[in-house]
Order: C-alpha cells, then structure tokens, then sequence
C-alpha cells in the first residue's frame, strides 16, 4: 500500500491490519514525548511498525516473503535514499522502494 500523508494514514493503517498483517514503515517523530506514544498506538498484534531504514527495507521483504503487505508514505526518504520523480506536473523527493 502507498499512500502519501494526505489525509489519516495512522488509521487507515490500523484498519486495514484489522483484516490483514501489514508492515508499515515510519520515520520517528522528532519529539521524544511524542515518539514513544506513537510507536505504542502504531505497533498491534497485526500491525508492525518499522523505522525508515535499511532495516526497515529488510523487515518489508521478509514481510513480503510472507506474504504479507506493506504500507509506505513516499513522501518519506531516508536521508541520501530518495529520487527526484513527476508528480501531478511538479517534481517532488520520494523513495526509490515503490519504483
């Protein structure tokens, strides 16, 4: 699943893993008091939050080898990790996983 951060990805994540296991990757807020409360909310028996990083790549394949899903916000790069690509006519920084 790829979606960008236009509207409520933290619950749509959460229903959808109501229906199946789903990975979904993040990138860590930046406010201590906030990371903690939103690692607690995004992480359920079904849904397996991981960081934006190359652990991350590597906890999607094992998920996909599972046959399981994954959810990404492309508007999230890791740091040096991202493409310049077309966007509704203006070009914007992405990650290259989905290409």
């Amino acid at each position: 699943m790829l979606t960008p951060h236009l509207g409520c990805f933290e619950l749509a994540a959460r229903y959808a893993a109501e229906r199946i296991s789903l990975t979904i990757m993040f990138r860590p807020h930046r406010k201590a008091k906030l990371r903690g409360l939103l690692q607690f909310v995004r992480d359920t028996s079904k849904l397996k939050a991981v960081h934006a990083t190359a652990q991350g790549v590597r906890s999607f394949v094992r998920a996909l080898r599972h046959g399981e899903a994954i959810g990404l916000l492309p508007d999230q790069a890791p740091k040096g990790d991202g493409v310049w690509a077309p966007f509704f006519g203006r070009m914007a920084y992405t990650i290259t996983l989905p290409g």
